[in-house]
């Protein structure tokens, strides 16, 4: 009807659904409080998770596996320019747009349209995508925060892949890539978890900072790893690890989110 021609035999409904699905939770996490007052204002009657972190695993997961896909053609080996190839294209993709309400952004706060504050704030932060890398900012442009974090995920995921690369074979770079960036944000969220917050700085702190978010990306690489070097066994647990998922869900879910305890701040 658009004259979009979409090749569904190459679609992947699972990926489909969970984007259909993250757009969902991001669209009920800003708008529900229009069905405040209504026989709707449960919906859906369950909790939700954070639909970024779904964007999250899915960008991480699927840059992964176009690197992969890459380097295998090319002898399994990465290459400067495909580094450089790929920063062109994230680039072209996302920083004209980016600036753009970046601007705009900027002159509706000057003008009072705008609610915020931006003599509080450093614009070069903004331009350079250190608004957040491990400490909170709020007053103005928040939108940016899950921007910075995927960019930050663009710089570093290739560069440290290519290092690695210098001393080890893919699978085992990849591994250990995939496995620092898990782990050292958990660390980070221990680290820091004896410290009182409410639930608006719990969400700059936490939830909004580069550093305690960017694991969601990697968990993503470390699925795409996993189904490309074990694709047997990603088959054949496939059913399981899903069921294994929706227990998960509902666990979280269901855990009571009080902003200054240790549990929430690990695992959130």
């Amino acid at each position: 009807m658009f004259g979009i021609n979409i090749d569904y035999e190459r679609r992947i409904f699972g990926f489909d659904l969970l984007r259909a699905f993250a757009i969902f939770c991001v669209v009920h996490g800003h708008a529900r409080h229009l069905l405040n007052n209504t026989i709707l204002e449960a919906f859906p009657y369950l909790p939700l998770p954070h639909g970024v972190d779904i964007f999250f695993v899915l960008s991480g997961f699927l840059i992964c596996n176009s690197f992969l896909q890459s380097v295998s053609r090319i002898g399994n080996s990465l290459q400067k320019q495909q580094i450089l190839v790929f920063w062109k294209r994230t680039a072209l993709r996302i920083l004209p747009n980016y600036y753009l309400i970046l601007i705009v952004n900027y002159c509706l706060v000057y003008l009072g349209i705008l609610p915020g504050r931006i003599d509080s704030v450093s614009i070069w932060k903004f331009i350079t995508f250190t608004q957040n890398l491990w400490y909170p900012f709020y007053d103005f442009f928040w939108e940016s925060w899950s921007l910075a974090v995927q960019i930050w995920f663009y710089l570093l995921f290739p560069i440290l892949l290519f290092c690695l690369c210098r001393f080890m074979n893919m699978k085992r770079s990849l591994f250990v890539v995939s496995i620092l960036f898990i782990i050292l944000p958990m660390i980070y969220r221990v680290v820091v978890s004896g410290k009182y917050y409410d639930q608006f700085w719990w969400d700059v702190v936490f939830r909004k900072v580069v550093i305690s978010r960017i694991d969601c990306i990697f968990f993503g690489v470390f699925a795409a790893w996993v189904r490309y070097y074990y694709k047997k066994y990603w088959s054949k647990l496939a059913n399981q690890f899903f069921f294994l998922g929706i227990i998960l869900f509902l666990m979280v879910s269901y855990t009571p989110r009080v902003p200054n305890t240790f549990y929430c701040n690990v695992v959130f």
